[in-house]
C-alpha cells in the first residue's frame, strides 16, 4: 500500500491524485462520500482488524 503512495509522492503526483479521489462522489441511498474517504475507511479497518 505504502509503496504506490510512495511512487505517487515522488513523482508530485499525489495531490492530483487525491483532489480527483476528493472530488468524486459516490452517491448511495441517503448517504454520499467520495473515493478518498472510502480509502481512508479501509486502511483504518484494515489496520484495526
Amino acid at each position: 500500500m505504502l509503496i504506490p503512495v510512495g511512487a505517487l509522492y515522488a513523482l508530485g503526483l499525489l495531490d492530483m491524485v487525491a483532489a480527483r479521489l476528493e472530488a468524486t462522489v459516490v452517491p448511495l441511498a441517503n448517504l454520499s462520500f467520495n473515493l478518498l474517504w472510502l480509502i481512508q475507511f479501509f486502511v483504518v479497518g484494515g489496520v484495526i482488524f
